[in-house]
């Protein structure tokens, strides 16, 4: 089970068959999900807040429901940090899921490598930006 902490409630995010039933229901074929359109689907989805917040609603619904989280209010807790956070720990969730342990560790170290090669480039352009900046 993975977790992540927004507006100091921690949420539990775990995939399990119930879990792949409604993301299939929101159009996300987890048996498919690490073939390459699946790859591309989940890029866009985790680069869209407004497309993965819905998802992660679906998701953790009930248990917004037990805290008394209204939907509005677990939205708007979605930003920065806390998106990133839910984001790995949905993903990381999603590894879970699958019943092959070689394949679900491949995935995560797959997982690791493109997280770092994120931050390198990022940071490659954060340099980028300031060495371009005029001095004042």
């Amino acid at each position: 089970m993975q977790t992540f902490t927004a507006a100091g409630q921690t949420w539990r995010l775990r995939i399990t068959t119930l879990a792949a039933i409604k993301l299939k229901a929101a159009g996300i074929e987890c048996g498919q999900i690490f073939s390459p359109a699946g790859l591309q689907q989940m890029g866009a989805i985790l680069d869209d807040p407004t497309a993965f917040g819905p998802l992660l609603w679906t998701l953790l619904a009930d248990q917004a429901r037990e805290n008394n989280t209204t939907q509005n209010a677990f939205y708007e807790n979605l930003e920065g940090d806390t998106l990133d956070a839910a984001q790995s720990a949905f993903v990381y969730a999603l590894i879970d899921f699958f019943p092959n342990s070689a394949a679900r560790e491949a995935i995560r170290k797959a997982f690791r490598a493109k997280l770092e090669q994120q931050t390198a480039a990022l940071a490659e352009i954060g340099s980028e930006i300031v060495t371009g900046l005029p001095e004042s």
